[in-house]
């Protein structure tokens, strides 16, 4: 019993289009992956950066704690330059801190975004 290649037409056909979709998921799913390495690399990068701001932001306001401890102790022109420098690093404290909001608003939003992705 041989069958001929117009039997097997609709078999082929169906074959064919089962491919193309096999092919389109595979995109998908590629495409995913890169979107969802994009993130996982943002995301890293994004901790690293609240991670040297936590260190800077607590190094600064150190810093200026100490400055207007010790210019307790002194008098004249020079308690003025030390609370002119701790004012100088409570100012950039304040900046690393609002900068430190801003990527932790970052890191929920790409969180959120990864979670959808898978």
């Amino acid at each position: 019993m041989s069958l001929s290649v117009k039997s097997y037409w609709p078999l082929l056909h169906l074959l064919d289009q089962g491919t193309e979709c096999t092919l389109i998921s595979r995109r998908k799913c590629n495409d995913q992956a890169q979107k969802r390495k994009a993130l996982e690399d943002d995301i890293e990068d994004l901790e690293k950066k609240k991670r040297i701001l936590v260190q800077l932001s607590t190094s600064l306001q150190k810093d200026a704690d100490q400055l207007a401890e010790e210019a307790e102790g002194k008098a004249g022109t020079l308690i003025a330059h030390l609370i002119t420098k701790s004012n100088t690093r409570r100012k950039r404290y304040k900046e690393k801190t609002n900068e430190l909001q801003q990527i932790e608003t970052e890191l929920d939003t790409k969180g959120k975004e990864l979670r959808s992705i898978q």
